[in-house]
């Protein structure tokens, strides 16, 4: 596997334990079809003047493991890497996956890591409910 795939999946690694302690659920990862892939698939249940309310959050993970400081993380957007051919194909799997799943209430989120391998340590920017 490729260094930068690697990267990739420790990202998303560390994307899923930032979701989860956020109190999503995680459906499905790396949901594939030959058209796309969404890498991960997570549900969110909110309370509605006594009604539940499932959201599904369609969550792409952005990754980089620049060394970073405070200053670094506004310079360097990986959010950017998000080209117009990538949101056709978010676009596509996304409705495969509402129509293949019945799902009513959903968003598009963003997710991007930026690791330090260096410290070990993570730093998260979450973008929600982004407007495809």
């Amino acid at each position: 596997m490729a260094k930068h795939n690697d990267i990739g999946k420790e990202g998303e690694k560390v994307a899923r334990e930032f979701l989860v302690k956020r109190g999503l659920k995680i459906i499905e990862l790396n949901y594939w079809r030959k058209w796309g892939e969404i890498d991960i698939v997570a549900q969110e249940t909110m309370g509605n003047l006594g009604r539940r309310v499932e959201i599904i959050h369609f969550v792409e993970v952005k990754t980089t493991n620049r060394d970073y400081s405070e200053g670094d993380i506004d310079r360097w957007r990986p959010e950017e890497m998000i080209h117009n051919n990538k949101i056709k194909r978010l676009k596509r799997v996304i409705q495969t996956y509402i129509l293949e799943n019945d799902v009513e209430d959903w968003v598009f989120d963003v997710l991007i890591m930026y690791l330090n391998k260096r410290t070990r340590t993570a730093r998260c920017k979450y973008i929600k409910d982004i407007v495809l």
